[in-house]
This record gives C-alpha cells, sequence and structure tokens, in this order.
C-alpha cells in the first residue's frame, strides 16, 4: 500500500469510551454527547489508539474486512472526517509518516 499524505488525528482531551461487546460507546465530556460505534468503525476505533501510522491501520483494515487498497483508504479516510465532525477527534495536519 502506497503513502498519501495521511494526517494526524487524535483523541480529545475530554472524549472517553467504553468497550461494551461489538459496539463503542463515546462521551465527550466538553459538550454533552455520546456516540455509538458500531461494525468496522468500532473495529477502526478500538485499533486507532494504538497505532499512530494510519497507513498500517488501513492495511489492517484491508485484510480485516477484506476490502481492496483503495476501498480500505477511502473507508478509513471517511471514518476520520466523520469522526472529525463529531469533534471526536481532531485533524492535526501533517503527515504520519
Amino acid at each position: 500500500m502506497s503513502r498519501r499524505g495521511w494526517s494526524v488525528y487524535t483523541v480529545g482531551e475530554t472524549v472517553r469510551w467504553v468497550v461494551d461487546d461489538d459496539r463503542v460507546i463515546i462521551v465527550d465530556g466538553a459538550v454533552p454527547a455520546a456516540h455509538v460505534l458500531q461494525g468496522r468503525e468500532a473495529l477502526i476505533w478500538r485499533v486507532l489508539p494504538s497505532s499512530r501510522d494510519l497507513q498500517k491501520l488501513a492495511e489492517f483494515l484491508e485484510v480485516a474486512a477484506d476490502l481492496t487498497e483503495p476501498a480500505a483508504e477511502q473507508e478509513l479516510r471517511a471514518v476520520l472526517e466523520r469522526w472529525t465532525q463529531l469533534g471526536i477527534v481532531s485533524c492535526d495536519g501533517g503527515p504520519d509518516g
């Protein structure tokens, strides 16, 4: 998989989460909001904190979800953009590798 200008994403300091079976429940203490992630979104969230390399996370998603390389990258980028819009992660810019 080629490197394609990945940015750096971080979880906000007021964001807390709990893994509940096959889903992840995320709460942002700064703005009373809760989000429930299921399926591949929950999988990505569970791996995100331990993977600072988004390229490797995309490769993991490709294998775990049986996706093509472009589909895995597209899905990961879409999920991260959605989470950025929800305010549960922030994009710090710059490539991660």
